[in-house]
């Protein structure tokens, strides 16, 4: 059975995966018993430019400890480590 490209449910579904696939595989996990996801953040008036950070589900952004937005791939790999000790 051919699948139509027409399908919206099917097209989001391929568009969650690409980005999941850029993203790597860690693409949500868990920092202070909090679900993580990625966010873009557009940080161009402050000088920051635009970048993947990482942000709890309620939309509220990880800082780090300068009061910067944590980038997505430095949340990534400091999950890791935890997980790893």
């Amino acid at each position: 059975m051919a699948v139509s490209k027409n399908n919206v449910a099917l097209r989001q579904a391929a568009a969650g995966a690409n980005v999941a696939n850029k993203l790597g595989s860690k693409a949500g996990g868990f920092r202070d018993e909090k679900e993580i996801f990625p966010v873009l953040f557009h940080g161009s008036m402050t000088g920051q430019g635009k970048f993947v950070a990482a942000a709890y589900q309620n939309g509220d952004l990880i800082l780090d400890a300068d009061g910067n937005p944590l980038r997505w791939q430095e949340a990534v790999t400091s999950l890791s480590k935890q997980a790893d000790a």
